[in-house]
């Protein structure tokens, strides 16, 4: 593991790979940690890439905020450290849930410094920013409102060995178990009290007026320049499919898309195989 110094946290981060391998950034989402991308780790070592995979801002070991900043201009300026710090050249980047939304971001702020640009589960806001509010989608996004009530959430989020967690997973990913140990890993990266805070102050930052008014809204809803390859389970419980049609207007490079059957939110765990495909005919 490699700590990294990105000015307003120190992340720590899984590497894997020839030291003078092309770069692949692979950021997690929520309740995930830098483990996600554990069956994706090999095959792309295996075609001669270094795979760095970060625990984001918040997540430990790797440090809460010191800015107090979860917003996704904070996130996705984290990244273009990391390809910074990581290599000269242009790096690849995957970004899985909270990890899409960073890529976004990054992609905005500094797409001189990224060639590829994969993300899953949550599609570009651009396109896709108003059928949040449709009903059904509102009734999938219930915990949102839940993470904004100050300490009720966070003792809600901690109660019965984080009960709550294993809730989401099922009702994201119905049918899928994720493997032993997996979620007592995710449990033991928010567990502490400064740790569970910055996890949902990612929530919380979403009705900050950054996200609202400010860069955050900028970078998001901006179109993204850097080829793309966008991947959806198609029984998402967590963010429906639907959301993903029309994604092709917020790219001006092209992009990729496919929904994958019979998978949930969190597809390149639960297909591997299918998405490890997707990935390599697309970074390499």
């Amino acid at each position: 593991m490699i700590e990294v110094e990105v000015g307003a946290a120190t992340l720590a981060c899984l590497v894997d790979g020839p030291e003078r391998g092309p770069v692949i950034l692979c950021a997690h989402g929520f309740p995930d940690c830098a483990r996600s991308f554990r069956a994706q780790t090999a095959p792309l070592v295996a075609r001669g890439f270094r795979v760095v995979a970060p625990y984001l801002r918040g997540y430990a070991p790797s440090t809460p905020a010191r800015d107090g900043r979860y917003d996704a201009a904070a996130l996705g300026a984290d990244l273009c450290a990391l390809a910074a710090h990581f290599s000269t050249e242009k790096v690849r980047l995957i970004g899985h849930d909270w990890g899409a939304i960073a890529a976004y971001a990054a992609t905005a702020l500094a797409p001189a410094r990224f060639s590829h640009l994969c993300t899953l589960a949550v599609p570009h806001l651009r396109a896709c920013a108003p059928r949040f509010l449709r009903p059904s989608q509102l009734r999938k996004s219930w915990y949102m409102g839940l993470f904004q009530l100050r300490g009720l959430a966070e003792r809600r989020l901690a109660e019965d060995d984080f009960a709550l967690v294993e809730r989401l997973w099922r009702d994201w990913s119905p049918g899928f178990t994720p493997p032993q140990g997996e979620l007592a890993a995710i449990k033991r990266s928010i567990a502490a009290p400064d740790h569970l805070s910055a996890v949902l102050g990612y929530y919380r930052a979403l009705l900050s007026p950054a996200a609202i008014f400010g860069e955050s809204r900028r970078l998001l809803f901006r179109r993204t320049s850097v080829p793309a390859l966008y991947l959806h389970g198609e029984d998402d419980g967590c963010v429906g499919v639907e959301l993903s049609n029309g994604s092709e207007t917020a790219y001006s490079s092209g992009v990729r898309v496919h929904r994958i059957p019979s998978c949930g939110h969190f597809l390149h765990q639960e297909r591997p195989d299918e998405v490890n495909r997707l990935l390599l005919g697309f970074l390499a």
